[in-house]
């Protein structure tokens, strides 16, 4: 990452509290702007001279690299939590099938998680906590938003791009994007 551009004391106390500040104060210049120990005449004043500090060139490429870092640090975290998926994933399916899965084991891809059967309530409360973390896990990994926002928009684009084809360059496919307009003369039943 590039030096960070040379700001003196309380520009760099403005970009602190501006990126990482308090609840309230994150994002919100003006708040930024009295935590970094700015002392205005009014809060006009003080939404003025915020607003001027977040235009300063130097100011705003000290608040997009620390954006650029902290996205970087979430991809990273992602790519963490997406080790932990598969087990969620089994965890999961062995709850459904009414196992609590055993601590000491492993199953192959796709196999249920050995254990024993769910019989008291004390089993079906541990069950519970443990369907909660996994699907956390599974959330952490695959961010419904994040998925959500990709497939809905161009889902053919988003995988040629993934894969660095073109999307001609796609196998066709015999299953239809849910939100895709079908014709019935494309359709094989009508």
């Amino acid at each position: 990452m590039p030096p960070r551009p040379a700001l003196n004391p309380n520009q760099q106390r403005f970009v602190q509290q501006y990126t990482a500040g308090a609840r309230g104060v994150r994002g919100n210049a003006t708040a930024a702007y009295y935590a970094a120990g700015y002392q205005p005449k009014s809060e006009k004043v003080a939404g003025v001279n915020a607003t001027r500090l977040l235009g300063n060139a130097r100011i705003a490429m000290a608040v997009a690299q620390i954006h650029r870092a902290a996205d970087a640090a979430t991809i990273a975290q992602l790519k963490d939590w997406k080790v932990l998926a598969p087990p969620a994933q089994q965890t999961i399916m062995a709850l459904a099938h009414g196992i609590l899965p055993s601590e000491e084991t492993d199953a192959p891809d796709g196999a249920i998680l050995p254990g024993l059967r769910m019989q008291t309530r004390d089993d079906a409360a541990i069950g519970n906590v443990m369907l909660h973390a996994s699907l956390a896990i599974l959330e952490r990994a695959y961010p419904a938003k994040i998925y959500a926002d990709l497939t809905l928009h161009d889902p053919d684009r988003l995988l040629a791009a993934i894969l660095g084809v073109s999307v001609d360059a796609l196998p066709p496919t015999t299953m239809s994007h849910p939100y895709a307009a079908t014709n019935s003369h494309d359709s094989p039943h009508g």
